[in-house]
């Protein structure tokens, strides 16, 4: 009997229970995404510790770790990991200590586009290093022909990801055993991306190595092949390579792109090449199971050159990101926000920031 009443009462407040909208199971996934990763000689100079065989590139990264928090972060790596015994070097054949993507792992990046024109600075064997020694690190890679399309398993969201280059410097490697890099193409982005939605992508992001250096806005073969990249199936797309910021669009159609993300970190001077933006994605499946993008952000960051001590360099550079200025010296404070403000102009964002630091792009009317 009173098993009976028990079971009678938990139907009854099972029943009773509100239904609560699909929307309360589930949270958006965060993408966030940055520049050209880089190392130049007096990045390198600034990260060896005097005296000593190691390189520390941490101290770079330090204001910006509160920004590379996401279900996927991600990375252009414009520089190989060929081992010390190849020489390490900056500009023009980059070969950068291994500490450095143990830094950037650190740092809260796992996931690492290697397509872009420096990719065999060490030829194919250099890569083969890299992509075997990140492999070993636990980051996630795409452009080559080792690394197919990526896809990510987000927490419920599937992230198809697509990276390839506009060229290399010099010739690409020949041999049946060598490592390629893929090339933008039509074909090649109606592929893979094919491909991803077979393999279950909801969303689909296009990295794409392209553009002119220096110039602040998408030149016509960019265009193009953003239209390529969308008409073949991709929500998002984020280029690469011309080491300064073009515009962002959020589309009226729900499409989102960043033209150019600009220098994440490197050793060039003078602006535009000192300012860069974090950006973070935030996607979602809605009623149907269609990925749509919720909001887009960035925070706008500044790449400055710093004393630094204990080093084989008397300068360095850190990463100094909006709202964060206060945590350097009173100079250096007042040249980030400078920049920042700077960054907030060129791509049209006023206002303040949201809660957790980046400032909305508005979607097209």
């Amino acid at each position: 009997m009173f098993q009976r009443l028990f079971r009678f009462i938990l139907l009854l407040s099972v029943l009773a229970a509100p239904v609560l909208p699909q929307e309360a199971f589930c949270r958006p996934v965060r993408l966030v995404f940055t520049g050209d990763i880089m190392v130049h000689d007096t990045q390198l100079a600034a990260a060896k510790l005097k005296g000593r065989d190691i390189w520390d590139f941490g101290y770079q990264f330090e204001l910006a770790r509160p920004f590379l928090k996401g279900d996927a972060v991600v990375g252009n790596l414009e520089t190989v990991l060929a081992g010390k015994e190849r020489r390490h070097t900056g500009y023009p054949q980059f070969n950068s200590p291994d500490s450095l993507a143990l830094t950037l792992r650190e740092a809260g990046f796992d996931t690492l586009l290697l397509a872009n024109n420096h990719t065999f600075d060490r030829g194919s064997s250099g890569m083969r290093r890299t992509v075997e020694f990140l492999r070993g690190h636990g980051f996630h890679l795409a452009g080559l022909s080792v690394t197919p399309p990526l896809l990510l398993e987000l927490d419920g969201v599937r992230v198809g990801v697509v990276n390839a280059t506009y060229g290399v410097n010099g010739e690409h490697p020949k041999g049946r055993d060598a490592v390629r890099v893929n090339v933008i193409g039509r074909e090649f982005l109606e592929a893979s991306i094919r491909d991803l939605r077979m393999k279950g992508a909801d969303c689909v992001v296009a990295c794409l190595h392209w553009g002119d250096e220096y110039k602040t806005k998408p030149n016509e073969t960019q265009k193009k092949q953003a239209r390529w990249a969308f008409e073949a199936g991709a929500d998002i797309v984020v280029g690469s390579h011309p080491h300064v910021l073009q515009p962002v669009e959020f589309r009226k159609d729900g499409r989102l792109i960043f033209w150019s993300m600009g220098n994440f970190v490197s050793g060039q001077r003078t602006l535009p090449r000192e300012r860069t933006v974090i950006a973070a994605v935030d996607i979602e499946l809605d009623d149907e199971g269609e990925c749509r993008i919720r909001r887009s952000g960035v925070v706008p960051a500044a790449v400055l050159k710093v004393p630094v001590k204990g080093r084989e360099a008397v300068n360095g550079f850190v990463i100094v990101p909006a709202g964060m200025e206060k945590a350097r010296p009173e100079a250096e404070a007042k040249r980030a926000a400078a920049i920042n403000k700077d960054v907030l102009n060129f791509l049209g964002l006023g206002g303040a920031p949201r809660p957790d630091g980046f400032w909305d792009v508005p979607q097209k009317d």
